[in-house]
């Protein structure tokens, strides 16, 4: 919380609320934005039911203030799902998810940039309660990560999110060529953005390195393939670094041993 710490800040929440009751109105949009910022407060102390009654009476008001549709009342409709996201109720988080995701397609359009949050939401809660096909879950990561790619470029935190998110989802499906080079660009992308020393790169590193060491275990087969192709890679380096060697009166030399940091051999 930007006043402090969250249980301080709620008194100071409570009482701009209840002045602008006293003043504006229950329902008035002053009001409604005071009502969702103690709701905000009260989740970060993990004060969920009134946080959860807050976030509903906040959503009724914008409707009835602005509209289902008007994007302010789908941002509030939004928070509220996440809430229940939260507290595990899935199955009205998923129908408020939904809703907003359409709605948000309707009036921003598919590629915009809260419409793939809104998808993305969705798509992992269809994924915690194996609540549709794996095709739709996988479409809509697709989805999601082609769109955020496109306006933010590969080297951005949100982007980098949904590519490790659907890495791990292909995983999960037993599609290890494609999660590897999805997990890869992760690590490519982490390292670009925060530097190879930075906390979250070193987990991207761990997260491939463990991948890698499970495909070795589950599938040598598919191992076995991937060091044959890795193996042929180098020779072929090996040969045109050799025949540059000997094109500048020099004795070829031995391959180069791959450095530390190459984690994918």
């Amino acid at each position: 919380q930007s006043l402090g710490k969250p249980h301080k800040a709620e008194d100071l929440f409570r009482r701009v609320l209840q002045r602008r009751e006293e003043q504006l109105g229950a329902k008035h949009l002053q009001t409604l934005a005071a009502v969702r910022n103690l709701a905000k407060n009260l989740r970060s102390q993990q004060k969920f039911q009134e946080a959860e009654d807050l976030h509903w009476r906040a959503m009724e008001g914008y409707e009835d203030q602005l509209g289902k549709s008007h994007p302010e009342s789908l941002r509030v409709t939004s928070d509220l799902a996440s809430l229940l996201q939260e507290v595990n109720e899935l199955a009205q988080a998923q129908r408020l998810q939904r809703f907003v995701w359409e709605e948000r397609q309707e009036t921003l359009g598919a590629d915009h940039l809260e419409t793939l949050s809104s998808c993305y939401a969705l798509a992992q809660l269809l994924e915690m309660r194996g609540a549709a096909e794996e095709e739709e879950v996988e479409e809509m990561l697709r989805k999601v990560l082609e769109g955020r790619e496109k306006q933010l470029g590969l080297v951005n935190e949100e982007v980098l999110e949904v590519l490790g998110r659907l890495a791990d989802f292909l995983e999960k499906l037993g599609d290890v060529t494609e999660a590897q080079k999805l997990y890869m660009r992760e690590l490519q992308g982490m390292e670009e953005l925060y530097g190879v020393s930075h906390k979250k790169t070193q987990q991207s590193r761990r997260k491939l390195e463990t991948f890698l060491r499970t495909i070795r275990e589950s599938y040598p087969e598919e191992a076995e393939t991937e060091g044959v192709s890795r193996t042929n890679s180098d020779q072929s380096r090996a040969s045109d670094s050799d025949q540059r060697s000997k094109d500048d009166g020099e004795e070829p030399g031995e391959p180069e041993e791959p450095e530390d940091d190459d984690i994918s051999a």
